[in-house]
């Protein structure tokens, strides 16, 4: 059953291994940036989230990716919320986002079983994901070293007409994949 979460055994590149990978690395940036907060306490709970992800991904349970996920975001919220250093932050959601989504990956191909195009599908799901990665640095920069004083008007209609063109991306694109 474990062999079907990966492409191939041997493969460094499966969705599991790489959502493995992304699982270190989010817990790692979480523990640097509450570390230079000097709050101690919460690296115990990054580290048993990770522990949890592994078990949950181990047993084949499907609600621990998705909970994870969310507590991860939690985490980085409540770092700022507590002024902390963004950028460990920062970059712990994304590889939380990015070791949620490959677990989805991995899962989405253990419930379909054996499917021809497996890698190539796995190869241009990673470009995607590399792609909106990227995009999340790219602002998080803009956004750390770019200080615009906005009032609260503006920043609710930019918000409102950066959600209404991600729906109609998304929508593009599920559109262009179907």
């Amino acid at each position: 059953m474990l062999s079907d979460l990966s492409i191939s055994s041997s493969s460094w590149f499966s969705p599991r291994k790489l959502a493995w990978m992304n699982l270190i690395l989010a817990s790692a940036a979480f523990g640097i940036g509450y570390t230079i907060q000097e709050l101690w306490y919460v690296i115990p709970v990054v580290l048993l989230l990770a522990i949890i992800w592994i078990w949950g991904n181990l047993r084949a349970v499907g609600w621990t990716a998705s909970t994870i996920f969310v507590l991860h975001t939690i985490i980085a919220a409540a770092g700022f919320y507590y002024s902390g250093e963004p950028l460990p932050l920062i970059i712990g959601m994304l590889f939380a986002l990015s070791a949620w989504d490959l677990s989805s990956l991995s899962r989405r191909f253990l419930i379909a079983g054996k499917t021809e195009h497996k890698l190539a599908q796995s190869y241009r799901h990673l470009r995607r994901l590399i792609l909106v990665e990227a995009l999340g640095i790219i602002l998080a920069g803009i956004t750390l070293f770019f200080h615009i004083d906005i009032n609260f008007n503006w920043l609710f209609l930019f918000g409102l007409i950066a959600v209404v063109g991600l729906s109609y991306g998304i929508s593009y694109l599920l559109k262009r994949v179907d």
